[in-house]
């Protein structure tokens, strides 16, 4: 993409992009929201670890790979590569559909189409990592019916917005042009220039929340070595009376833009626009003033808005110049709403930029935060501290996932207990996610014929016995995502026979375990051995295991 003669890669965007097209490659039904979603959450969002991790929700497995003494055909298609030209600050992801003896057909992220060149050139802006693609046991995006529909409104809304947006424009526009001929071209004037002043001071905004921001690092580094937004807007004269000149323009061409639903085709309203033009007109020389001498650097965004200022005060100066109102004769009453709209508007932008700036750098914090909870080794050495399990688990419980895995996560649990059953689907996700990964049930139930813990415990337990992992993982599903445990149901779906009675003696070995143990609360969770750490929750076992 193009921005001001420069190139520039969303590379959230270009992330999104790779998603789409292997998902529709293999056939996966899914949404871009919830997509979007998916790398908003990651720890490590632009990165080809997010890429395989993504993934892995849809079914497809993943497998980096340098290049090195392979060749392209090599590989099955379509595989996924990072590509960087001379004029692209950072590199970008690319999926390769089709490689034959000569050329290769690829994405190409900055035009967004599908190219075709010589496999030479290809290679000479490869960085030469692949991401082998395995789709076999690819599955539709969980929940999908419901994510597309808010994405279908999310899309409408956005499309009613700025529909709204520009068909107010061009009914101002129209209506500006068809107003009295002494005044049609200003309001044009001002309509156009407000409308690239209020973009221009919505990005000014944007970088007081995020100045690091590739998008705005790309327009304010793009200008050669003297451009840096930077340098002059966290300077000590970028504020006045405490705040931001962003501020500043953001209230002036905000209130500006809005009163042209005041003062279509009404000429009084134009001449008071036409004196504020002029009243802040001394502040382009302040700025560049400041920027060429103070910081002796330069903010091209600043540029832009001290242009369309300049603009607006030329126009205004000769409009003012053509007309006969004199300022003492002004209709003050055309002021009071303008006043309104702009003290308004900067209080709101000065009270809403520290807020977005705070949650900005709280969920920064919070993502470096994640980083270095979920980090293995630190994990690790707070589950090395816990209780440990003194008494051997081999031969006890239902075993979901595979039997030679290393880790093993022990969960005790009472059948008929809330908190075990949202454990369930939490605890699912781990092994689904990590097949290096198994869960141990372990049940509290007594053994006894009064409690009501025994029959579903004894019941599962028989369905193990008789079919298998498959069944029983099946079973202990129906069980705990019912929104009630009745076991008659249940027994019903599931019949066994008279494996019961065999069952009821693992029941009893169990609960002799729990005592043992000291088993005081459900649900209780061990760690290849260690009980989990108090400060961790079950669901963030998917993001260190």
């Amino acid at each position: 993409m193009k921005l001001f003669g420069q190139n520039y890669i969303d590379l959230e965007e270009n992330l999104l992009d790779i998603f789409q097209l292997i998902l529709h490659a293999s056939d996966i039904k899914h949404t871009r929201l919830n997509l979007s979603r998916a790398i908003e959450k990651h720890l490590d969002p632009i990165s080809l670890v997010a890429v395989q991790d993504v993934l892995k929700d849809y079914g497809v497995e993943s497998a980096g790979v340098r290049l090195g003494e392979y060749a392209y055909e090599d590989f099955e298609t379509p595989f996924v590569c990072a590509l960087q030209r001379e004029h692209w600050p950072n590199a970008a992801l690319t999926l390769v559909t089709e490689v034959g003896e000569q050329h290769i057909s690829f994405w190409d992220p900055e035009k967004k189409r599908q190219e075709t060149v010589r496999i030479a050139d290809f290679k000479s802006i490869d960085k030469e990592i692949v991401l082998l693609l395995d789709d076999t046991t690819k599955k539709d995006e969980m929940d999908y019916e419901k994510n597309r529909a808010d994405e279908k409104r999310s899309q409408s809304l956005r499309q009613v917005s700025f529909g709204g947006l520009g068909i107010f424009i061009l009914l101002a526009g129209f209506a500006a042009w068809n107003s009295s001929p002494a005044s049609n071209w200003i309001a044009l004037t001002f309509l156009i220039s407000s409308s690239i002043g209020l973009a221009l001071s919505s990005l000014l905004i944007w970088h007081d929340i995020d100045a690091f921001h590739p998008f705005l690092k790309e327009v304010c580094g793009g200008f050669g070595k003297k451009a840096d937004c930077n340098a002059v807007l966290s300077s000590a004269g970028s504020n006045f009376l405490g705040i931001s000149w962003s501020a500043w323009g953001m209230a002036f061409f905000a209130s500006f833009f809005a009163a042209q639903l005041f003062f279509i085709a009404d000429p009084a309203g134009y001449n008071w626009l036409a004196y504020a033009s002029l009243f802040v007109s001394p502040y382009i020389i302040y700025s560049i003033y400041y920027q060429a001498l103070v910081v002796r650097q330069w903010c091209p965004l600043c540029l832009f808005v001290q242009g369309v200022l300049l603009v607006n005060a030329l126009a205004s100066y000769y409009f003012l110049k053509q007309s006969d109102a004199a300022f003492n004769e002004l209709n003050s009453f055309a002021l009071l709403p303008m006043a309104f709209l702009f003290f308004g508007m900067l209080a709101l932008t000065h009270k809403a930029v520290p807020l977005l700036k705070d949650a900005k750098k709280s969920k920064d914090l919070e993502r470096r935060w994640k980083r270095l909870r979920y980090n293995p080794d630190v994990f690790q050495s707070l589950l090395e501290k816990n209780n440990r399990i003194t008494f051997s688990v081999e031969g006890l419980g239902i075993v979901v996932g595979n039997p030679q895995a290393k880790t093993e996560i022990v969960k005790v649990c009472n059948p008929y207990c809330g908190p075990c059953s949202k454990a369930h689907p939490a605890l699912d996700a781990v092994v689904h996610k990590n097949p290096d990964v198994r869960v141990r049930i372990i049940f509290t139930a007594s053994g006894r014929e009064d409690d009501k813990r025994t029959a579903p415990v004894a019941h599962l337990l028989a369905i193990q016995q008789v079919y298998g992992a498959e069944q029983v993982k099946e079973a202990l599903d129906d069980w705990y995502l019912a929104k009630e445990k009745d076991y008659e149901l249940f027994a019903a779906k599931h019949p066994v026979n008279g494996e019961m009675t065999t069952a009821l003696a693992k029941v009893e070995a169990m609960n002799a375990w729990c005592d043992a143990m000291k088993i005081r609360a459900t649900p209780t969770i061990f760690i290849n051995g260690r009980e989990l750490p108090d400060s961790y929750q079950i669901a963030e076992l998917k993001n260190i295991l």
